[in-house]
């Protein structure tokens, strides 16, 4: 699956000098969008000198593994791996042989999983990275960590129903501040990173979008995609970029209704010794846990259907509304209402539009 300790090449005495790029989300900023528009731009990217390494999904990009890894997470019933099938020094060698390969001097990786990390599991890697390096003969110059920002309040409104998804069980407003708290910490890490680099580092930030009004919705802004690639390579490397209508998503966050049934489903089917907001980010062998996962994996998608419905009921609520005004007003004017507003001694608003 990927190249084990690759021996420095011979041939090449002189090291290939590199800039990685880690692209770290956060969940809520477009971060999949992106992992996308990198899965169908590889090619392209090549011939700009950036070299994108496989992801998880051939479409869908993303480079999870890696976090997963230096996190210590059990991958098997996740992904069908075990650490013994790959291992954080694997991945690290092929992110760099094929940045040789390729002639790329920049290597663009992305993981919503990286916002995670805190101050050792940077260390992990920054350990994981040199002895990469000096295995493949590789001069990592400079590493940027892209990191977008986005108002807090909005992240943990649209993750809240995210981590329901994903099997937590904790209260609504317990959930909303256990994760703000948690965001808190990770953005102060996220802003330490150099210091836990031996590399030459730097966190080079991007706003998702100061205007965003509603913390219900979180699609990207139309220009988001876009800033993004010319902030991080450059606007005249980002012209080339194709950005696909299925690399397009919106994420609306799921009705309060649907919130409280997927809790009460996590609360119903996972171990009582489950984690309260992530039970499924380690197994550990746990039978009982895996089962958990295969039910909720199993009824997601009907409570998503559910969501759709509650959706369309909404609508059709807020379309009754809209008819019931217009029959309002229609009835306003009628020569019978200006009748008895005559003789009643009254007249409508001057705003109203309406005349006898």
């Amino acid at each position: 699956m990927y190249p084990r300790q690759v021996p420095p090449r011979e041939e090449d005495p002189v090291a290939w000098q590199v800039t990685l790029m880690v692209h770290v989300g956060p969940h809520k900023t477009a971060t999949t969008t992106i992992q996308a528009v990198l899965a169908h731009n590889t090619s392209y990217l090549a011939t700009r000198g950036v070299h994108v390494p496989p992801g998880g999904h051939p479409e869908r990009g993303g480079h999870h593994l890696l976090p997963f890894l230096l996190d210590g997470l059990s991958l098997a019933p996740l992904l069908g791996l075990t650490q013994v099938d790959v291992s954080v020094g694997d991945l690290l060698d092929a992110w760099l042989t094929g940045a040789r390969e390729t002639g790329a001097h920049r290597v663009l990786v992305s993981s919503e999983v990286f916002d995670v990390f805190e101050e050792e599991a940077w260390r992990a890697f920054d350990r994981e990275l040199q002895q990469s390096a000096l295995r493949t003969n590789t001069a990592v110059t400079r590493l940027v960590i892209h990191f977008t920002r986005r108002e807090i309040d909005s992240r943990v409104s649209s993750a809240v129903g995210n981590s329901y998804i994903h099997g937590a069980t904790l209260p609504r407003q317990e959930l909303g501040e256990r994760l703000r708290a948690e965001m808190a910490r990770q953005d102060a890490t996220i802003e330490r990173i150099p210091e836990f680099l031996s590399t030459s580092a730097e966190v080079s930030y991007l706003d998702f979008d100061v205007a965003v009004k509603s913390p219900d919705v979180a699609p990207p802004p139309p220009d988001f995609v876009d800033r993004w690639f010319a902030h991080v390579l450059g606007a005249e490397d980002a012209k080339g970029i194709e950005i696909a209508q299925e690399s397009s998503r919106l994420n609306p966050s799921l009705a309060g209704v649907t919130h409280d049934g997927i809790r009460a489903f996590n609360v119903l089917n996972n171990p009582r010794h489950a984690d309260a907001v992530s039970p499924f980010l380690r197994f550990d062998g746990d039978s009982e846990m895996e089962r958990a996962f295969e039910r909720l994996n199993l009824v997601r998608s009907v409570f998503f259907g559910l969501d759709a419905k509650e959706q369309l009921v909404q609508e059709l609520r807020a379309e009754i509304q809209n008819l019931r005004d217009e029959v309002a007003y229609l009835l306003d004017r009628s020569l019978r209402a200006r009748i008895r507003r005559f003789l009643r001694g009254s007249r409508p608003p001057k705003d109203a539009g309406l005349e006898f």
